[in-house]
């Protein structure tokens, strides 16, 4: 009977635990929050607290919280983890956490419809943002641009081997410049937007070293070419083509470790008109 009651007691001791840790986590007073423009939502502006692992609430003080403003969390070295899960669909401003140098994990992702211009841009821990980018839309300019340790998925924009999907991705220029990716398909649903004429979607992205393009996005049954100045990597060895591929002659530029044979392979398909 002691032996029952005492693992009672443990089990009590760890619901009350978690209960804890869920109300410190949820503080409203960490947050710092301003009316959004619709007088009936809340817009996160700013986090105070001192915890590292940090939910995204659903409501602030009565309000439904619907986005995140500009540039809310840049520079905060406190949190180490955001989870978007619990938030519902959200709006996150421009540079909401650039620079968050600690930031190691972002999840629930896939409750974005846009990644906005410079989101995580310096965000040189961030590492996991989850397997893929299913159903955003856009990916604005410099989104992950210096996210040095970032593993990508290589599945990450088509979600299967084949690279076909029903929806389509805007990426903006330099959305992710020098970013830590070793791996990459380029598929039929990307659409590379040159912000500009920057361009440099995935340049300086110096740990990449196999690129598959699987692309087969045609305008009139007549297949568009990959643009200038896509991918720059000094670590680039491998370019596998699945499909009949137009590109330019510098659609891969500084890519010192290419073999001759990947070299004249690439200029066989800049050449087709």
């Amino acid at each position: 009977m002691e032996a029952i009651m005492l693992k009672k007691i443990k089990v009590l001791v760890a619901i009350l635990a978690i209960i804890f840790t869920f109300d410190a986590a949820a503080g409203e007073n960490d947050w710092l929050a301003m009316i959004a423009p619709d007088a009936k939502t809340a817009i996160i502006t700013g986090y105070t607290g001192t915890r590292g692992d940090i939910s995204i609430p659903m409501s602030i003080q009565g309000y439904k919280v619907s986005g995140i403003g500009e540039r809310a969390f840049e520079g905060n070295d406190t949190i180490t983890s955001v989870n978007l899960y619990s938030s519902g669909k959200l709006t996150i401003g421009d540079y909401a956490f650039a620079n968050c140098k600690n930031l190691t994990t972002v999840s629930g992702l896939y409750n974005l419809e846009e990644i906005s211009a410079g989101c995580f841009s310096g965000c040189t821990a961030l590492k996991d943002i989850g397997v893929s980018f299913n159903k955003i839309k856009q990916i604005g300019s410099c989104a992950f641009q210096y996210t040095t340790s970032l593993e990508l998925n290589e599945y990450a924009f088509s979600g299967d081997v084949d690279g076909r999907n029903a929806w389509t991705v805007e990426i903006h220029s330099e959305a992710f410049k020098g970013s830590g990716i070793t791996k990459l398909m380029i598929t039929d649903n990307m659409r590379f937007i040159d912000d500009d004429g920057v361009g440099e979607w995935f340049s300086d992205c110096n740990k990449l070293e196999k690129v598959t393009i699987s692309y087969r996005h045609t305008d009139n049954m007549r297949s568009l070419p990959l643009p200038s100045r896509l991918v720059s990597s000094k670590s680039l060895k491998d370019v596998e083509i699945k499909y009949f591929v137009r590109i330019k002659s510098d659609t891969f530029f500084n890519c010192p470790a290419l073999p001759l044979s990947v070299q004249s392979k690439l200029q066989q398909y800049a050449n087709v008109r």
